[in-house]
């Protein structure tokens, strides 16, 4: 049977009853459609069709001109009553209607997206239509939008391994991406050497509603120096390059890499969807834990320190942030026109020109179900955001214990992993070793 394609309006005949849900492709939509007997027969509704449909949608303007595509991707629509072919119980106005559509494997998230000029959007609806026969009559319409993920048994698996149900002894393996430079306050002198580490579970995807642990270890060499001048240096004032000392002064953050092309033309942005650390989170919002270590004297060789008039070293100094973040956004795809992925950013700023560390991480991100989620009760949000679906979040999980980097770099991913920044000759790997990653419990 094909959509009613007539005008619409509103019905106060029409009720349509979807339990709050996250749908999982692969599964089913189900729903009631109750009819109000009274109203039916006073609007003259002849019928009630109930369709799935799933549209996307990406429409933007340049120089004066309009780029749109349309793609209507599922398409399910039936009758679920006809007149006089079911009647309410006696002593109520009320015919109940009970509907069941599958979703196929392989369907796009649910995704908005909106800016200046801009808009892409992959969406899914339930539509009921009553039916008016006759010229004049406009259908009565009541249109549900829905929730749809991607079925993601690989993301069930990551976030089962990451702490649920796996017990207390549960831990994962870390991969650690890194950038070293080597940078100075002015345009003389010599170097000190900067590395920023972050550590995230290494799995292949990042699922959403899961606690995900991660770690930020920065650790700075200063420039050589006699060991007077160490000594004499002011305990009061900082030793450069100083690494950060409270988790607001580093700026970490996951972006959206969006790509669309509607009509052969391609427009891309990268926008900020969530931020884990920096100035613009209030203190009291963030639960981190921070570890700054004392810092520690490492003497130069003596061949090395030779002709430098005594002793010469260098100052190791090094701070750690751990926390988790729960993802709450459309999972990484690729749909007719459009194309999501995400990465993360960590941006550890230090003194002087040019001297700021930036580091990225591509991650996929998936939606971590295999089954439909029925969502809570919803709570308001004090910042909404325009573009991001509201996904509900899973029952707080077991922090994992993370497994220290060996000497042979067990756990570290050599495989375009590490920035292309310069590395000193310093070798941090015999400092670092000795740090514990395991987060707190």
């Amino acid at each position: 049977m094909t959509a009613p394609q007539s005008s619409a309006s509103a019905s106060s005949a029409l009720t349509v009853v979807i339990p709050p849900t996250v749908h999982c492709g692969g599964g089913y939509v189900e729903g009631q459609v109750l009819l109000n007997f009274r109203q039916l027969l006073e609007e003259n509704i002849d019928e009630v069709c109930v369709q799935l449909s799933g549209n996307i949608h990406t429409r933007l303007r340049k120089n004066k001109r309009i780029y749109e595509e349309k793609h209507q991707f599922l398409s399910s629509v039936f009758s679920v009553w006809t007149r006089g072919s079911a009647y309410p119980q006696p002593g109520t106005d009320i015919l109940r209607l009970p509907f069941r559509f599958p979703l196929p494997d392989g369907l796009p998230p649910s995704f908005h997206f909106r800016a200046w000029d801009v808009t892409s959007s992959v969406l899914y609806a339930i539509d009921t239509t009553g039916v008016r026969r006759g010229k004049f009559k406009a259908n009565r319409k009541v249109h549900m939008p829905i929730m749809v993920l991607p079925k993601d048994d690989v993301g069930v698996g990551v976030r089962m391994g990451l702490g649920e149900g796996a017990g207390p002894g549960s831990y994962t393996r870390w991969k650690n991406v890194w950038a070293e430079e080597k940078i100075r306050k002015g345009f003389w002198g010599e170097h000190a050497t900067a590395r920023v580490m972050v550590s995230i579970p290494d799995v292949p995807v990042l699922p959403l509603f899961t606690p995900l642990p991660f770690l930020i270890t920065v650790t700075t060499m200063t420039a050589p120096m006699t060991r007077a001048k160490a000594l004499s240096h002011p305990t009061d004032k900082p030793i450069f390059p100083t690494p950060p000392q409270k988790h607001s002064d580093i700026d970490f953050r996951l972006y959206r890499n969006l790509v669309l092309h509607p009509e052969g033309f391609c427009w891309t942005t990268d926008e900020v969807v969530a931020c884990f650390f920096g100035a613009g989170k209030v203190a009291q919002d963030v639960v981190a834990d921070v570890e700054v270590a004392e810092k520690e004297w490492h003497p130069e060789p003596e061949q090395t320190a030779s002709g430098r008039g005594g002793e010469t070293g260098r100052w190791l100094q090094r701070a750690s942030f751990s926390s988790k973040f729960t993802l709450n956004v459309p999972p990484t795809f690729s749909a007719p026109t459009i194309v999501v992925n995400y990465y993360l950013s960590l941006k550890v700023p230090f003194p002087g020109m040019g001297n700021d560390i930036l580091l990225k991480v591509p991650v996929t991100i998936t939606s971590g179900i295999n089954e439909p989620w029925l969502k809570p009760d919803p709570k308001p949000d004090p910042k909404p955001q325009p573009d991001t679906q509201d996904l509900s979040p899973s029952p707080s999980q077991p922090q994992p214990k993370p497994e220290p980097p060996s000497e042979a770099g067990a756990v570290d991913v050599d495989d375009g992993t590490r920035s292309d920044a310069p590395v000193s000759g310093f070798d941090f790997r015999r400092y670092s070793s000795t740090h514990d990653l395991s987060l707190p419990p």
